[in-house]
């Protein structure tokens, strides 16, 4: 199974540099909506993630979801949206029959509708977690009900087969088999919230690790977690071991590639 590896963005959100960096600036700086197509499989192409489209301006407008873009003002042009820039590489949205997503926060989930055809995998406790979840509660977890398809429940494939991981991945030890790809799992940012491991054609093997970090730097530098973006964890200490694990399978694989979603590769 040759694969193939393209990034996206899809759109970006700016926030202040101190939420993602310790002891750095209150000025502006943006967070691109980082998404991956994955081809190559007998399935077709599957998207990781959606990042933004317009609809998440409508879905903002009422409150209080205009909270949430108040605190992280948002960009998408109708060309940067993931089903654009599928249809420019020739992709159309209904041959994308399989979406893996990360975890359910708006800025995975908004582009979802847009492929009406997809099955959509994702972790049974993060499509546990926003079940019923409305209004404030729901603002302040990062998740915006009207972005779901309305037949979301009917379209969810829960990603539940484990699996053991390579020696190679330590310190993580257990995943996921999805679509015949190994998810892991990445807690602490979002609940239910998984990476995708990767060996592409002609690439380095990749780990698209979500929200699991702001920034590789941070990571490298083992850099502790800024007290404004704690606020916006679901799991502090779990975040804390989660990227204590990431850089030490950074230090262990010089070869590995990690791709965080707001981090430009």
């Amino acid at each position: 199974m040759a694969l193939r590896l393209t990034l996206l963005d899809a759109g970006y959100c700016t926030a202040p540099e101190a939420a993602a960096v310790a002891g750095g600036r209150w000025r502006a700086r943006r967070f691109p909506a980082g998404i991956a197509l994955v081809e190559g499989l007998d399935v077709g192409p599957v998207l990781f993630d959606t990042g933004y489209a317009p609809r998440f301006f409508d879905a903002t407008r009422p409150f209080p979801y205009r909270l949430y873009r108040w605190t992280t003002p948002t960009v998408v042009r109708p060309d940067q949206t993931a089903v654009a820039q599928l249809a420019a590489r020739g992709i159309a949205p209904e041959s994308v029959r399989h979406i893996i997503l990360s975890h359910l926060h708006a800025d995975h989930v908004a582009g979802l509708r847009d492929f009406a055809a997809a099955e959509i995998h994702v972790r049974p406790e993060a499509a546990a977690f926003v079940r019923g979840l409305s209004g404030l509660r729901a603002v302040r977890a990062g998740f915006i009900p009207a972005l779901l398809p309305d037949d979301f429940a009917e379209r969810v494939r829960p990603i539940e087969r484990r699996i053991a991981l390579p020696g190679g991945l330590a310190p993580f030890r257990d995943g996921f088999d999805v679509l015949g790809l190994t998810a892991i799992p990445l807690p602490g940012h979002a609940p239910g919230q998984i990476g995708l491991y990767l060996e592409p054609e002609g690439g380095p093997p990749t780990l698209l690790a979500a929200d699991a970090a702001w920034t590789l730097d941070a990571l490298r530098r083992g850099a502790p977690l800024p007290r404004l973006g704690r606020a916006i964890l679901h799991d502090v200490r779990a975040t804390r071991e989660t990227q204590w694990a990431l850089s030490r399978l950074m230090r262990d694989r010089p070869d590995l590639r990690v791709v965080l979603s707001h981090d430009a590769p």
